[in-house]
């Protein structure tokens, strides 16, 4: 995960076979504060995914 500036804030490693957006709601816990945006590609367009950032 990168700021807005593309800094990175977090990282998770997971294995090449596997799907990464199980990962956000880890991702969004080890921030600070919720983001105001998201921006991810078309793998992240669930609603588990959605049901998470709502």
């Amino acid at each position: 995960m990168v700021d807005a500036q593309g800094n990175c804030l977090l990282l998770v490693l997971t294995p090449g076979e596997a799907p990464e957006s199980p990962q956000l709601p880890f991702l969004l816990e080890g921030l600070p504060e919720q983001p105001g945006t998201v921006v991810a590609d078309k793998a992240y367009d669930t609603n588990s995914v959605l049901a998470t950032l709502a």
